[in-house]
């Protein structure tokens, strides 16, 4: 997969992950800001609501708010409000943005993803042809177990000991190659 040349135009990933970035980080500077004035607001009416309040940012702006609420509690009450109406106002919008945001993430994961589909679909080939030929090793192996069991006067010895690794064959339904193939078939990986 080629890397976007500098003079390239960038890619609609690009533009909604802009967007997005620059539409949240406003959001949560709005959200930062109310959060920072609420608790100047209720420091003036109570210094120890500093304690184990939800954001750090909060705590940090708060002292200059609660100097604001304790001069001018009706202004500081008013601005607060006037900020939370902006959230509410900016909230369809912020929304709006996440939404196409994620409908362009998808898109941009569905465009690599086909871009590797060939190169997933030689892979998944190969394991198969790996998984078929490890299936005639098992079934030759549990034939050399089974000769032995017909012939020889106890069903089994240190000298020829079971390795099958238990996960089956192609043949065996339900067995973990079996399952891997319906998967890769209806999958339409395989045929």
């Amino acid at each position: 997969m080629a890397l976007r040349k500098s003079t390239e135009m960038p890619s609609e990933f690009e533009l909604a992950r802009t967007r997005w970035l620059a539409a949240h980080a406003t959001f949560q500077a709005l959200i930062d800001e109310a959060d920072a004035r609420r608790l100047g607001i209720s420091l003036a009416r109570n210094p120890a609501d500093a304690e184990g309040h939800r954001t750090i940012v909060a705590r940090q702006k708060a002292g200059a708010y609660r100097q604001l609420a304790e001069r001018r509690p009706e202004s500081a009450t008013a601005k607060l409000r006037e900020i939370e109406y902006e959230i509410d106002d900016r909230l369809a919008e912020h929304t709006a943005e996440r939404e196409l945001f994620a409908a362009a993430v998808r898109r941009e994961a569905n465009r690599i993803a086909l871009a590797l589909q060939p190169v997933h679909r030689s892979a998944c080939k190969r394991i198969a042809t790996l998984l078929e030929t490890l299936g005639e090793a098992i079934e030759a192996e549990r034939s050399v177990r089974r000769q032995f069991a017909a012939t020889a006067p106890e069903p089994e010895s240190a000298y020829l000991p079971a390795m099958d690794p238990g996960i089956g064959t192609f043949a065996e339904i339900e067995s973990l190659p079996w399952r891997w193939r319906a998967k890769a078939r209806s999958l339409r990986i395989l045929s």
